[in-house]
């Protein structure tokens, strides 16, 4: 089992911005609560239209934004931990990916991290390590206690879905294996 931090491939294709653009405490809100109930399509631009990089299935931006096509190949392995939003890109559909399953499944004895003065709050983890339990292997996208605002975390499951369906604009950054079956 591995686990792959998401990360979205900036240098070969387009990233967007918000228009009006996200407020600090917007971006901070995407911390694993729900969204639907209150979601109004998002409009988003391309940052920089003179350098024609193209726009791909998962667009650079401070939460993940997937396209169409992305979301229905996705949509089993998002089902559950996360909700899709609409979002507009020069009247194509796009959808943003709130993903609320926030898991308590750092091991904090195995990982390396900072912390703050209180020797307790986790300021940066420089070593991810997981507790492999069940709350982890139910969850194909998910974001950690610790870190809710932060980059999502995926499964094999959803790399793999990823690549074989040759969705573009993913990038994976391994940060945890755990070869016991």
């Amino acid at each position: 089992m591995n686990i792959w931090m998401l990360k979205q491939d900036c240098s070969n294709y387009a990233s967007v911005y918000s228009v009006p653009e996200f407020t600090a405490d917007e971006i901070q809100s995407f911390d694993g609560r729900p969204k639907a109930a209150e979601w109004q399509e998002l409009n988003v631009k391309i940052y920089d239209e003179d350098k024609t990089l193209p726009i791909s299935d998962f667009l650079g931006f401070t939460i993940p934004i997937f396209s169409e096509k992305a979301v229905e190949v996705l949509h089993p392995l998002l089902d559950g931990s996360a909700e899709i939003l609409d979002v507009n890109l020069q009247n194509r559909r796009f959808y943003a990916v709130n993903v609320i399953a926030v898991l308590d499944v750092l091991d904090r004895e195995n990982s390396k991290y900072l912390t703050y003065r209180d020797g307790q709050r986790i300021m940066v983890i420089k070593d991810y390590a997981f507790i492999k339990n069940v709350e982890l292997m139910q969850h194909n996208i998910f974001k950690l206690a610790e870190e809710p605002v932060r980059r999502p975390f995926v499964s094999d499951v959803f790399k793999n879905t990823v690549e074989q369906n040759g969705l573009t604009g993913f990038d994976f950054k391994l940060v945890w294996t755990d070869n016991i079956k």
